[in-house]
């Protein structure tokens, strides 16, 4: 499913730069439509507690997944552009080869260590589902997502975009959709088994086809060289990195585990499905993350400021313009779009608005994590995001059994918008770029960075 992204370029005519975000963010939201397709389906096939078991299951999964990487997704982009602006190709070799066998072994360890958790732990206890055929499937889901995170990230500094964001946001899904729709239909009393199955071979798959395509782009110098490692430089990067995404990834996938603990796996599949929808402005952030990550660090180990800067501002237009459109959908199309889950879902409407409130800020202020992490900043980031963990969890902790999906909804916004202000104005203090929409402004010009960020360790 690889693109020639020049072939797309000379097709619409525009810079090069707006056809890889304008690409990154297609991929990303046809991934978005797909993963609102496998959900709708799997939630007309159960009933609301069932489908809110599952809903915790998945972001338990999908939450180990994140972590088990240890940051080698982060880690691959930085050395990578280190690596190559200094051509020294066996430590080119060695930082991709290092990624790989670190996130293979910790992916394994959290399969089999989630599988013997559940197993020891009675899983109705913590609002998972409670089929043991579909907990082997949820560990082997796991450790699938935990490669594939890789494999994306390896991709996409390795060989671009053309092959990470296919692959990484739709081919995966693809394969899930149609094996659980085929399915469902075979063995209907099986549905959580056979989602997570199904979503586990999907993730190898697209993670096969990503290390074949990395194998056939590594430049020659690097395929022959003598791998070389900087191991202990290395560990310790991936240590802050882990830090850093581990806290994100407690962001993304802790609000539903918390809700199923704190109110009920009902409320947990309320606010799952409104956060689906809301997310599609997280998608929006995701798709420029991802296309920003290796050309930001590209142009800031190059000392190019005023490239980065223009790339920044490049995808943050395409964010706004996207933004405006998708808001416009959202408040006029949510009931509608709640109801494609079940009419039942149809009286969440009040909280889809209140997080796509919060979602669609963060998106206008930009790819400051992958900025920040991009540039040394990993523990002014990780720590920024650890204290805005503390207080949506002790928010959620209130307000949630208080008013179930909806009061979730108003904590989470309420933490998310000063949290993504708050990133943003780093970036523009600490690194000297500006990525939020405010960078559109005329005759805003981004600050002076306060310290040299490529010197740092």
């Amino acid at each position: 499913m690889s693109v020639p992204l020049a072939a797309f370029r000379g097709r619409v005519r525009v810079p090069p730069a707006l056809a890889g975000a304008v690409f990154a963010l297609a991929a990303k939201a046809i991934g978005s439509v797909l993963a609102l397709a496998i959900f709708a389906v799997a939630a007309r096939s159960l009933g609301e507690e069932a489908f809110g078991r599952l809903a915790v299951t998945f972001n338990v999964a999908a939450f180990l997944a994140a972590v088990a990487v240890l940051g080698q997704d982060a880690l691959i982009i930085r050395s990578w552009a280190e690596t190559r602006g200094a051509g020294d190709d066996g430590a080119s070799r060695g930082a991709y080869l290092f990624g790989w066998r670190v996130t293979l072994a910790a992916g394994a360890l959290a399969a089999l260590g989630f599988w013997v958790a559940v197993g020891l732990i009675r899983p109705d206890r913590l609002s998972l589902t409670t089929e043991p055929a579909a907990l082997g499937a949820a560990a082997a889901f796991l450790f699938g997502q935990t490669v594939l995170a890789y494999a994306a990230h390896a991709a996409r500094a390795i060989s671009g975009i053309r092959v990470s964001e296919p692959h990484g946001e739709v081919t995966w899904r693809l394969v899930t959709l149609a094996a659980l729709v085929i399915g469902i239909a075979v063995v209907p009393a099986a549905t959580a088994t056979v989602f997570f199955a199904a979503a586990a071979a999907g993730s190898l798959l697209a993670a096969a086809i990503q290390a074949a395509m990395i194998r056939r782009d590594l430049p020659l110098a690097v395929r022959t060289a003598c791998p070389r490692y900087a191991t202990r430089a290395w560990a310790a990067r991936s240590g802050r990195l882990a830090g850093s995404t581990t806290a994100e990834a407690t962001a993304q996938y802790a609000d539903v585990v918390l809700i199923g603990l704190l109110a009920s796996p009902t409320a947990s599949a309320a606010y799952f499905v409104a956060a689906r929808f809301a997310n599609v402005f997280a998608m929006i952030a995701g798709g420029l993350h991802g296309y920003t990550s290796s050309r930001f660090a590209t142009l800031h180990y190059a000392g190019d400021r005023a490239g980065a800067q223009a790339l920044l501002g490049t995808v943050i237009a395409v964010a706004f313009a996207l933004v405006a459109v998708l808001a416009a959908v959202v408040a006029v199309g949510g009931p509608l779009l709640l109801s494609l889950f079940g009419e039942g879902y149809r009286s969440e409407y009040a909280t889809l608005i209140v997080l796509s409130a919060g979602t669609a800020f963060a998106a206008l202020m930009g790819p400051s994590p992958v900025v920040l992490m991009a540039t040394g900043h990993e523990r002014l980031y990780g720590t920024t995001i650890i204290v805005a963990l503390a207080l949506r969890a002790a928010a959620l902790a209130v307000a949630a059994p208080m008013a179930g999906a909806f009061g979730a909804a108003v904590a989470v916004s309420a933490v998310l918008i000063p949290t993504s202000l708050f990133l943003a104005v780093v970036c523009r203090r600490q690194v000297g770029a500006d990525p939020s929409v405010l960078a559109l402004l005329p005759g805003r010009a981004a600050a002076r960075p306060a310290q040299n960020a490529a010197d740092r360790s």
